[in-house]
Protein backbone atom coordinates (compact mmCIF):
# COMPACT_ATOMS: atom_id res chain seq x y z
CA UNK A 1 0.00 0.00 0.00
CA UNK A 2 2.83 2.40 0.84
CA UNK A 3 4.49 1.59 -2.48
CA UNK A 4 1.25 2.35 -4.30
CA UNK A 5 0.90 5.76 -2.56
CA UNK A 6 4.53 6.59 -3.29
CA UNK A 7 4.10 5.81 -7.01
CA UNK A 8 0.87 7.82 -7.26
CA UNK A 9 2.45 10.83 -5.52
CA UNK A 10 5.54 10.60 -7.73
CA UNK A 11 3.44 10.57 -10.92
CA UNK A 12 1.33 13.50 -9.69
CA UNK A 13 4.51 15.46 -8.92
CA UNK A 14 5.87 14.80 -12.41
CA UNK A 15 2.66 16.03 -14.05
CA UNK A 16 2.55 19.17 -11.91
CA UNK A 17 6.12 20.04 -12.91
CA UNK A 18 5.24 19.72 -16.60
CA UNK A 19 2.48 22.37 -16.36
CA UNK A 20 4.88 25.19 -15.45
CA UNK A 21 7.29 24.69 -18.34
CA UNK A 22 7.36 27.34 -21.03
CA UNK A 23 7.75 26.60 -24.69
CA UNK A 24 9.94 28.71 -26.92
CA UNK A 25 8.11 31.55 -28.66
CA UNK A 26 8.80 32.91 -32.11
CA UNK A 27 7.03 36.01 -33.39
CA UNK A 28 7.41 37.20 -36.95
CA UNK A 29 6.16 40.56 -35.72
CA UNK A 30 5.90 41.35 -32.02
CA UNK A 31 3.09 43.82 -31.36
CA UNK A 32 2.62 46.73 -28.97
CA UNK A 33 -0.95 47.95 -28.49
CA UNK A 34 -1.86 51.06 -26.53
CA UNK A 35 -5.40 51.85 -25.43
CA UNK A 36 -6.99 55.10 -24.27
CA UNK A 37 -9.06 54.59 -21.12
CA UNK A 38 -9.51 58.30 -20.53
CA UNK A 39 -12.12 60.79 -21.70
CA UNK A 40 -9.43 62.86 -23.47
CA UNK A 41 -8.15 62.66 -27.03
CA UNK A 42 -4.45 61.79 -26.90
CA UNK A 43 -2.11 63.00 -29.62
CA UNK A 44 0.85 60.65 -30.02
CA UNK A 45 3.78 59.47 -32.12
CA UNK A 46 5.77 56.22 -32.21
CA UNK A 47 9.58 56.60 -31.87
CA UNK A 48 9.46 60.30 -32.66
CA UNK A 49 8.98 63.64 -30.95
CA UNK A 50 6.28 64.52 -33.48
CA UNK A 51 2.61 64.08 -32.59
CA UNK A 52 1.58 62.29 -35.79
CA UNK A 53 -1.71 60.64 -34.84
CA UNK A 54 -4.66 60.75 -32.43
CA UNK A 55 -6.05 58.19 -30.04
CA UNK A 56 -9.71 58.80 -29.24
CA UNK A 57 -11.27 57.78 -25.91
CA UNK A 58 -12.01 54.04 -25.79
CA UNK A 59 -9.87 53.30 -28.86
CA UNK A 60 -6.49 51.60 -29.25
CA UNK A 61 -3.56 51.69 -31.65
CA UNK A 62 -1.03 48.96 -32.42
CA UNK A 63 2.52 48.93 -33.77
CA UNK A 64 4.32 45.92 -35.24
CA UNK A 65 7.87 46.10 -33.91
CA UNK A 66 9.69 43.18 -35.55
CA UNK A 67 10.83 39.61 -35.09
CA UNK A 68 11.18 38.32 -31.54
CA UNK A 69 12.51 34.88 -30.54
CA UNK A 70 12.25 33.91 -26.88
CA UNK A 71 14.01 30.76 -25.64
CA UNK A 72 13.31 29.11 -22.28
CA UNK A 73 15.52 26.81 -20.23
CA UNK A 74 13.80 23.42 -20.33
CA UNK A 75 14.66 22.58 -16.73
CA UNK A 76 14.13 25.86 -14.87
CA UNK A 77 11.52 27.42 -17.16
CA UNK A 78 13.38 30.75 -17.06
CA UNK A 79 14.19 32.76 -20.15
CA UNK A 80 17.57 31.91 -21.67
CA UNK A 81 17.74 35.15 -23.57
CA UNK A 82 16.16 38.55 -23.08
CA UNK A 83 15.34 39.76 -26.58
CA UNK A 84 13.44 43.00 -26.61
CA UNK A 85 12.62 46.21 -28.39
CA UNK A 86 12.26 49.59 -26.77
CA UNK A 87 9.59 51.83 -28.26
CA UNK A 88 9.21 55.50 -27.41
CA UNK A 89 5.69 56.88 -27.27
CA UNK A 90 5.44 60.66 -27.23
CA UNK A 91 2.05 62.07 -26.26
CA UNK A 92 0.28 65.28 -25.52
CA UNK A 93 -0.78 66.12 -22.85
CA UNK A 94 0.70 63.10 -21.02
CA UNK A 95 4.43 63.18 -21.86
CA UNK A 96 6.80 60.50 -23.19
CA UNK A 97 7.38 56.87 -22.24
CA UNK A 98 9.80 54.13 -23.21
CA UNK A 99 8.06 50.76 -23.41
CA UNK A 100 10.06 47.52 -23.52
CA UNK A 101 8.56 44.72 -25.60
CA UNK A 102 9.89 41.32 -24.49
CA UNK A 103 6.84 39.24 -25.45
CA UNK A 104 4.89 38.63 -28.65
CA UNK A 105 1.91 40.78 -27.65
CA UNK A 106 2.13 43.64 -25.17
CA UNK A 107 -0.76 45.87 -24.17
CA UNK A 108 -0.60 49.12 -22.23
CA UNK A 109 -3.28 51.69 -21.51
CA UNK A 110 -3.41 55.40 -20.89
CA UNK A 111 -5.41 55.99 -17.72
CA UNK A 112 -5.95 58.82 -15.27
CA UNK A 113 -3.51 58.81 -12.36
CA UNK A 114 -5.49 57.65 -9.28
CA UNK A 115 -3.73 60.26 -7.13
CA UNK A 116 -4.32 63.12 -9.57
CA UNK A 117 -7.18 62.90 -12.06
CA UNK A 118 -5.66 65.78 -14.05
CA UNK A 119 -2.67 63.57 -14.86
CA UNK A 120 -2.57 60.73 -17.42
CA UNK A 121 -0.18 57.79 -17.03
CA UNK A 122 0.67 54.73 -19.14
CA UNK A 123 0.00 51.43 -17.34
CA UNK A 124 0.79 47.86 -18.42
CA UNK A 125 -2.21 45.59 -18.75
Amino acid sequence: MIRYLFIVNFIALCFSCQKNRHTNEQCDNAELCVGNRTQDTIFYGWNTNLLEDTLLPGKSACLLVGELDIEYNKISGKKKNEPSYTIMITTSPAGSWFVEIAECHKRSNFEYDPGNTNSIKLYDE
